[in-house]
């Protein structure tokens, strides 16, 4: 399951392989509750693990997700590669009816799902970069060059969609709330699966974001206007 969800959701930025310490046949279960998330893994091949060793393939990461004792038999592979450790429940160890055997692979599912995508989050910090605070005028420019703003202040809401822009608030709420309207501003907390989920709509989905009645960059006209209409009330 693992495998494939990293596929689905990463697409063609990651390879994976998966391979099991005693390869069998793949559990009716895990292919059931994958079927149900648009995820077909029916004719994936069963891999043994000291195949894939053999192999002399290199792995940037490899990732057990077993427990600590069947994760000590696997082989240490060669390079650099990072191991790392989720423990999940297994499947073919669940007992119960049917459909309680389904509710608890579902759950296995789903928290591989949000471990993936803690994960992707993770291995791409390395493409920050963190610089000196800028003046008002640099920090417009870079706004207008952005595919997509992260950021906690309501200043910079307002810009990303007077921009088109599209921008996501790390925080629970906002005073700019007409921001929110149509999807031009998501609110994600500091919840990793969020920010990751809002990232996806925006790369799915490219739009151009509605302006609120008056955001038209006429303010000063009307504002010359006002005053020459009635200089009584602003002249003694």
């Amino acid at each position: 399951m693992a495998e494939a969800i990293l596929k689905h959701l990463g697409g063609e930025r990651y390879e994976a392989e998966s391979a099991g310490l005693e390869p069998g046949k793949l559990n009716p279960l895990a292919v059931e509750v994958m079927k149900e998330v648009g995820i077909d893994i029916s004719s994936n091949p069963v891999k043994d693990v000291f195949e894939v060793w053999k192999s002399g393939k290199l792995f940037r990461y490899v990732i057990t997700v077993c427990d600590a004792k069947n994760a000590e038999s696997c082989p240490i592979f060669p390079g650099i590669a990072e191991k790392l450790a989720w423990w999940f429940d297994d499947p073919s160890s669940f007992t119960g009816t049917h459909e309680e055997k389904l509710a608890k692979t579902r759950m296995v599912r789903d928290e591989i799902k949000k471990q993936i995508e803690i994960f992707t989050i993770k291995i791409n910090e390395n493409q920050i970069k963190l610089m000196d605070p800028v003046g008002y005028l640099e920090m417009l420019a870079l706004e207008t060059n952005a595919k997509l703003i992260f950021s906690d202040s309501g200043g910079i809401q307002e810009e990303a969609l007077m921009l088109d822009i599209p921008c996501i608030t790390l925080r629970n709420n906002t005073e700019r709330v007409v921001t929110l309207k149509d999807g031009a501003n998501t609110l994600v907390g500091m919840d990793p699966l969020k920010l990751s989920l809002a990232i996806k709509r925006i790369q799915k989905i490219k739009r151009s974001y509605p302006k609120p009645p008056l955001w038209d960059d006429k303010v000063a006209e009307r504002i010359v206007n006002v005053i020459s209409d009635h200089p009584e009330l602003f002249f003694l």
